[in-house]
């Protein structure tokens, strides 16, 4: 089993449990889910550029912003980045409550 480099359960009642890549970011990765929260969104988004998977970080940019990301450059950058680990320190669902 490959672990998912997000290093949490999608679950709100598992978030310390590391799970499987191919049950958390790898459907969204496979355009199978879309992100729920910014916070998923996050995590999908770090796991990818540790896959080196620079087509869903552009999928997953802004689109007006989309046409000024170079692909190439997005892949080398993550191929060379030693990838430590995401650690989320604070995650408001929702601001404004």
């Amino acid at each position: 089993m490959t672990l998912c480099p997000c290093q949490v359960s999608p679950t709100p009642n598992s978030l310390s449990q590391a799970i499987a890549y191919s049950d958390c970011c790898q459907p969204y990765h496979k355009g199978l889910k879309k992100a729920e929260t910014a916070e998923r969104l996050m995590r999908t988004r770090y796991s990818a550029f540790v896959k080196v998977l620079p087509e869903y970080i552009v999928t997953t940019t802004l689109p007006a912003q989309q046409s000024l990301l170079d692909v190439a450059a997005i892949e080398d950058w993550a191929k060379q980045t030693p990838w430590a680990g995401l650690e989320i320190i604070q995650h408001t669902p929702k601001l404004g409550k």
